[in-house]
């Protein structure tokens, strides 16, 4: 039987020398073999498990940690499952779906890379430069959005700049070396559901919120070892591959656990400022949000409103009906939605024709 190599990798401190605190790595191997098993009954079935049984068990496989970090890993069978459709989806594929439902950019970077555009943008200017560089960066300014690819450029430019303007943002240059080891990680999960996303559009998207209830507690679990201050994040990704699907350092975890998923959709009047199709993430504003927030477009979902979030990002556009699962913090109010449907009104559909 065809089987994957998943591995799950923590770093700093004592897992730089191969070891770890028993206690914490019990619980945290726990909560990365649940993720791993509600992931691939998720990949055969498009069922969220409640709990782990007889029924859902998947047989995994672990080995020995590697020597220089402690990294796990895991063998996950690729047996085929009750939706043929998704027999070509691998593990990693659907772990990188489940990571960018959960893991969208954190405002933090969204914030630094949309004022990191704007110095980069007086440079450009006070050099007198007419490069398309300039139009990006206006663009990014403007829609306050950036593809991950240009907040990953803007990132790496913080990082070799002598501009005092970029050292004001983060006088430490390891904030802007986590936002990169985030936003390479973001452009790995793009490029690993880009390859499946035909296949995913079998999935029904109100499952969505029920597995994101399923497998976000699975990630505080696996955040223990870092109780112990000198192990500062871990990562998650397919076995010798240097390129990790996910990347999570305390404050990403703390967010992580902060939210939930709404299981109602609700239907909200906003307006659309921009959208990332490679990542599935816009923004949009109303009366009815607390804030310009974005919006996450569920992979299985992204052939299919594409089309109808460019329609309403048309400059005759004011505002449109998105139906949306709210992602709300522990106060009730919205941090961020997903995106399940598009609605322009007659009136305003007549007049763009």
């Amino acid at each position: 039987m065809p089987a994957e190599t998943i591995e799950l990798s923590y770093h700093g401190g004592l897992a730089d020398e191969a070891k770890m605190h028993f206690y914490e790595y019990s619980r945290a191997s726990y909560g990365f073999a649940r993720l791993l098993i509600t992931a691939e009954h998720f990949r055969r079935s498009g069922r969220v498990a409640q709990k782990i049984g007889r029924k859902n068990y998947v047989d995994l496989i672990v080995g020995l940690p590697s020597k220089g970090s402690f990294v796990t890993q895991v063998l996950v069978p690729m047996a085929a499952g009750t939706m043929p459709e998704l027999a070509g989806v691998p593990i990693r594929a659907m772990l990188a779906y489940i990571f960018q439902l959960l893991t969208p950019r954190s405002e933090e970077t969204d914030e630094t890379v949309v004022e990191l555009a704007k110095i980069r943008l007086q440079e450009e200017q006070t050099a007198s430069s007419q490069s398309s560089d300039v139009h990006t960066l206006i663009k990014i300014i403007e829609t306050q959005t950036a593809t991950t690819r240009e907040a990953l450029r803007l990132v790496r430019y913080a990082l070799r700049s002598t501009n005092p303007a970029v050292r004001r943002l983060h006088d430490d240059p390891e904030q802007f070396r986590e936002m990169e080891k985030e936003l390479k990680a973001q452009l790995e999960q793009e490029r690993t559901v880009k390859d499946v996303e035909q296949l995913l559009g079998v999935l029904d998207p109100r499952s969505v919120a029920r597995l994101s209830s399923r497998v976000r507690p699975m990630f505080g679990e696996m955040a223990l070892p870092m109780r112990w201050k000198d192990i500062r994040e871990f990562t998650i990704g397919a076995a010798n591959e240097n390129r990790p699907l996910a990347y999570f350092n305390a404050a990403r975890v703390a967010a992580l656990e902060s939210k939930s998923v709404e299981e109602e959709p609700v239907t909200i009047e906003c307006r659309v400022h921009g959208y990332d199709r490679d990542a599935g993430v816009g923004k949009v504003s109303s009366p009815e949000l607390p804030r310009r927030l974005k919006f996450i477009v569920p992979p299985e979902r992204r052939n299919y409103l594409h089309p109808k979030i460019l329609e309403a990002m048309d400059d005759r556009v004011d505002t449109v009906l998105l139906e949306v699962l709210r992602v709300v913090d522990r106060s009730k109010m919205p941090t961020s939605l997903i995106l399940l449907d598009v609605r322009l009104n007659t009136a305003t559909r007549d007049s763009i024709k």
